[in-house]
């Protein structure tokens, strides 16, 4: 009997599909009074809970695993990361606990695997729908947090890696990347962040799509890696409250 590659393949394709559909699909609506936890938990970071949210869902228990072993159940945000047709590639998890903080575990953000047919190069978190104009950050927060201070539709990336390679759907003519601003390291010595930023800028300009990029305006603090506009919004929202 011969087994063919292309045949394991197709095989894992369909299970790493059938796995997202089915945790999505199991999730509640981020509207519904039973998301509680992950409103508290966007409340804790200074936010504000967004009316016209989208590509986000709350699970009430997610499995977590570490090396491949369960570790527990424990509620918490989905989001769905599309490809730039569109087409839903993987979910992304924040795993929480009843009140709203993040679990107390190694990684309390994880992404699922995705098929190996839906890569993830280009693909965002697509938080809001989108006009002409489109702002761009690597966390959900961080991306909540710009659309809440400068009143434009923000998608999350995940991770800097992700950001410099995101590809913008078609009408978009311009896109305002909302950098992390991040410590110099061995392989980022101007910052994985800022980097990841101008990369990004510097392939839309040639694509005919205006883009700029905008850094926290603040010095990372000491004993931080780095700094994120959600810092620079929590601060804002700090300082309000104590004029108030």
């Amino acid at each position: 009997m011969t087994i063919r590659f292309s045949d394991i393949c197709k095989k894992e394709i369909k299970a790493i599909r059938q796995r997202l559909t089915a945790l999505w699909s199991s999730g509640i609506s981020f509207r519904s009074a039973e998301s509680r936890a992950a409103w508290m938990y966007l409340v804790s970071r200074g936010l504000k809970i967004p009316r016209n949210l989208q590509a986000v869902r709350f699970h009430p228990s997610m499995a977590f695993y570490e090396k491949g072993q369960l570790v527990g159940h424990f509620p918490g945000m989905m989001a769905c990361v599309s490809a730039p047709d569109g087409a839903p590639v993987t979910i992304h998890r924040t795993f929480l606990t009843e009140d709203g903080h993040k679990a107390p575990v190694e990684s309390p953000k994880k992404l699922c695997p995705h098929a190996s047919n839906r890569p993830l190069q280009g693909a965002a978190i697509r938080l809001f729908p989108a006009t002409d104009t489109l702002a761009v950050a690597e966390g959900i927060e961080t991306a909540l947090a710009v659309t809440e201070m400068i009143g434009i539709p923000c998608w999350a990336t995940v991770t800097a890696g992700l950001m410099a390679e995101f590809v913008p759907p078609p009408g978009i003519k311009r896109v305002t990347i909302y950098a992390d601003k991040d410590s110099p390291s061995k392989f980022h010595p101007k910052g994985h962040g800022q980097e990841a930023a101008t990369t990004l800028a510097e392939r839309l300009w040639k694509c005919g799509i205006q883009a700029g990029v905008e850094l926290p305006p603040i010095d990372i603090p000491d004993g931080k890696k780095g700094i994120d506009w959600l810092d620079i919004h929590a601060g804002v929202s700090a300082l309000q409250k104590a004029a108030a």
